[in-house]
């Protein structure tokens, strides 16, 4: 059963450098820290299961919610550094590792879908290009 104080260090790494975040986002990479925990049993974590435990750090003033996103309130980064720092250097270490692959993946995603575009408009001037000479030779 996924545990609030674990939520709490994820957010708190997650946004180390940023004030917001999405539930999904918290999922993604405490899913991605039980792969790497335990390869051969994978537990699953569903986004209800975080939102109710966002839902409980809104209520104890942690966090505010904006549309989508998650804001990090002061007391809020507090509880969760003192969460974070409650977890031993294993489960540190996974965390860190799962965040960076998340990351990672994301950013992959997101050159993969750029790449596409550029090649997709590279393949059109290629076509447009090679009509032009069609043209050209057919004038001859």
């Amino acid at each position: 059963m996924l545990k609030p104080e674990t939520v709490g260090a994820v957010i708190a790494l997650y946004t180390e450098d940023r004030d917001d975040f999405d539930a999904e986002t918290i999922r993604g990479i405490i899913d991605n820290a039980y792969k790497l925990m335990d390869e051969k049993k994978h537990v699953s974590v569903k986004l209800d299961s975080i939102k109710r435990i966002l839902e409980e750090f809104i209520s104890q003033g942690y966090v505010q919610k904006s549309g989508d996103k998650y804001l990090v309130t002061t007391q809020g980064r507090q509880a969760f550094k003192d969460m974070w720092k409650s977890l031993d250097p294993v489960t540190e270490a996974y965390f860190a590792g799962a965040y960076a692959y998340y990351e990672a993946k994301k950013e992959e995603a997101e050159n993969k879908q750029h790449n596409t575009r550029t090649s997709h408009r590279k393949k059109q001037q290629r076509q447009h290009h090679a009509g032009k000479k069609a043209h050209a030779s057919s004038k001859q």
